[in-house]
């Protein structure tokens, strides 16, 4: 029984290169931070066109149907149109667990970071051809201390606006469709 909560307990944080110790998950700072980035008029809530604007900077798509998709999507739960900093920290907590499995099933190495190389044994496992440049390509675009690698922290900061359908089935796909200049198609 100790040894069954030991496992559980490793399986519920990552560690992360930030002076190497463990992040747990759910920290309610880490989700405040990506919060207020998006908030750019600090106005306690991210509206529409911050959403846009934050979909924008991570290469997803912006349009009115995606925007709508994560209002409804469990975000808003007061249906203002609005996201509360309460009301985003609550969602992306619940899509945390969901977004360490697919960030762990990317950290090929199981360093708790995930390297260009890493990305391109990913993608090929989907069937998805890419080349060297992509895979650089598609860590610069998450890679927010420019370290080369992409901690969970930093890809938690790109997943946070995916909708949770879009997390389970193809985080890989979407991340390498916001980083390329070419059309990618889901084999």
């Amino acid at each position: 029984a100790a040894h069954a909560r030991e496992r559980r307990a490793k399986t519920n944080k990552v560690k992360l290169r930030s002076g190497g110790a463990g992040t747990s998950l759910g920290s309610k700072a880490d989700i405040a931070k990506i919060f207020e980035e998006l908030d750019t008029d600090r106005s306690g809530e991210i509206d529409e066109d911050e959403i846009r604007a934050g979909l924008k900077k991570l290469g997803l798509p912006s349009g009115d149907d995606y925007v709508a998709d994560l209002l409804s999507g469990g975000y808003d739960l007061d249906q203002s149109k609005t996201i509360s900093k309460t009301e985003f920290i609550s969602y992306v907590q619940s899509k945390e667990k969901e977004m360490l499995k697919v960030f762990q099933s990317m950290d090929v190495d199981k360093s708790g970071s995930i390297t260009s190389k890493e990305i391109l044994k990913v993608m090929g496992r989907m069937g998805i051809s890419a080349s060297d440049a992509d895979g650089e390509r598609m860590v610069e675009l998450l890679d927010a201390n420019k370290d080369g690698v992409i901690t969970f922290n930093e890809f938690k900061k790109y997943t946070s606006l995916l909708p949770a359908a879009q997390l389970r089935s193809n985080a890989a796909y979407c991340w390498m469709g916001s980083s390329v200049d070419r059309v990618i198609t889901n084999p």
